[in-house]
């Protein structure tokens, strides 16, 4: 597990979004000059818990762990985190919780990718 899953995609570049456009990350957007930093804040706030849950995952600290996981997942949302949060889970030995995001990623790879 690393901890760039997001870092790569999200600190490189980013999605406007009033105008949609692409760009890398800045305080203002290049196109509509909207103030992106609120944005900007709140990425950084979801990405330090992100890592800061994988740190303890490696600590062996699966139930701070999972704290961390849930407030990332307040962040970005339950799609977004709902890998990480599978690990906390059974790592907590809370089968159906896991159980219950495996279904989650399955539903949402089926809307992705059908067929």
């Amino acid at each position: 597990m690393t901890e760039s899953t997001l870092e790569h995609t999200a600190s490189d570049e980013m999605y406007c979004p009033t105008c949609n456009a692409r760009q890398v990350w800045s305080d203002k957007c290049r196109r509509c000059k909207c103030d992106l930093s609120l944005l900007r804040r709140y990425w950084r706030a979801g990405e330090a818990q992100r890592r800061q849950c994988l740190r303890q995952l490696r600590a062996g600290h699966a139930d701070q762990a999972l704290r961390h996981a849930r407030c990332y997942s307040a962040i970005v949302g339950a799609a977004e985190a709902s890998r990480l949060l599978g690990v906390c889970y059974l790592l907590c030995s809370d089968w159906p919780k896991a159980m219950s995001l495996v279904v989650l990623c399955d539903d949402m790879r089926a809307k992705i990718m059908p067929g």
